[in-house]
């Protein structure tokens, strides 16, 4: 009979055992969801970030493109009028030469010859590719044509401006007025650039310089 309740003993020891055994396992369960819970809250978090990640690399890319582009507008804007300002120097210098030549030449006394199609009150394009004698043709103010460029790689005019029919219009437009303050004595040379890329604004500007006649 002892052993019976010794059996008896171990019996109810291993029932309690096996009572208890869930309840050890069931906090670790709990731990193990909390874990899992957390590993699913970590996973959006996640692609949360990515989203902001993704937003805040295209408005960078964004605003560098504006950039790039805002600056490769402003170097072509740069080199319009750098090629403006040498197109007017280039009517003041070839009107310099044609009074020089007459002053030197001695020839009928007028150091204005050949200027006649600028005077008085109208304008005039010039065709620095020819001689003084045909460069100049008369045009109504504010009606004067756009310059031409030679684009021919092959022709020995290359890159030079001027008003042959067979060349490529450009953007620039040239008009030259010219107005006697004393005559035989000074003149008032006027050089008006005007440009305009696309739909953006006309650009302008205007050059005047006296010229003497100081034969």
């Amino acid at each position: 009979m002892q052993n019976v309740k010794i059996k008896m003993k171990n019996y109810n020891f291993k029932i309690k055992n096996l009572n208890a055994y869930p309840e050890r396992v069931q906090p670790r369960l709990r731990q193990s969801e909390r874990t899992l819970g957390q590993g699913f809250s970590n996973g959006g978090f996640t692609l949360l970030e990515t989203l902001i990640g993704i937003s805040i690399l295209v408005a960078v890319l964004t605003v560098t493109f504006t950039v790039v582009q805002s600056s490769l507008s402003s170097s072509v804007e740069s080199k319009n009028q750098v090629t403006a300002f040498f197109l007017a120097q280039e009517a003041v210098e070839y009107i310099r030469n044609v009074r020089d030549s007459n002053v030197l030449s001695g020839g009928s006394g007028n150091w204005l010859a050949d200027l006649g199609s600028c005077y008085p009150n109208t304008a005039c394009t010039l065709d620095a590719t020819k001689g003084p004698a045909t460069a100049f043709s008369n045009c109504s103010i504010n009606n004067c044509p756009n310059i031409r460029q030679d684009l021919n790689g092959a022709s020995a005019t290359y890159g030079m401006y001027g008003y042959d029919s067979s060349w490529t219009s450009t953007l620039f437009n040239r008009e030259i007025q010219i107005q006697v303050v004393v005559p035989n004595q000074e003149i008032i040379l006027t050089v008006i650039m005007k440009w305009q890329k696309g739909t953006s604004p006309q650009r302008t500007f205007t050059v005047r310089e006296s010229i003497f006649n100081w034969q």
